[in-house]
């Protein structure tokens, strides 16, 4: 298991992720600026440690298949696995080496892009035998910030989205009831 010192460094990954992430739409776009702090500036940062443990005869997963509601996820693995995700196109599974870090972006950095970076489909395979014991690091966007593309998007997306008339704390209400 990676150290809470250990951990608390990487944290400081944060601000690197979003700039490169600003530099890369930007870059993509063509746009002088697509700067991601304008929506991240009361630094809705959510940090949990998480026991995906399942008993020995278990049949469920450990995490269904999803998109993060974000705009990134970054996962300090433990080393005992399960992690996969899936391609885009292809649509397969592919497994995440167990000791790797992970920054996955969400469909808030989905939708800030304009489309240029996609929400990362994964899952969590249940490992009956081990205990997956995970630090998650949720970046997401402030909660009053409009959601809708900072660059010229290149995917359609719906007119309330397109003219910032949908918040972030909107679309985390949605989720929620979807959730039930």
């Amino acid at each position: 298991m990676v150290s809470m010192k250990t951990l608390m460094k990487r944290l400081a990954w944060t601000p690197l992720i979003l700039g490169a992430t600003s530099d890369v739409v930007a870059n993509s776009s063509r746009e002088p600026t697509s700067e991601l702090w304008t929506v991240h500036r009361d630094g809705n940062v959510n940090f949990r440690l998480i026991d995906y443990h399942r008993p020995t005869g278990s049949t469920r997963q450990a995490a269904r298949e999803h998109r993060d509601a974000g705009t990134a996820t970054i996962i300090f693995q433990d080393g005992s696995g399960g992690l996969e995700i899936q391609h885009p196109q292809t649509q397969n599974w592919h497994t995440v080496p167990p000791n790797e870090t992970v920054v996955m972006w969400g469909r808030a950095g989905h939708l800030f892009s304009g489309g240029r970076i996609r929400a990362v489909n994964h899952r969590v395979r249940g490992i009956p035998t081990h205990r997956r014991n995970v630090a998650v690091c949720f970046i997401a966007p402030d909660l009053d910030a409009p959601l809708r593309p900072i660059v010229q998007s290149q995917e359609w997306f719906p007119p309330q989205i397109m003219h910032g008339e949908f918040k972030v704390r909107d679309f985390r209400e949605m989720v929620r009831a979807r959730r039930g």
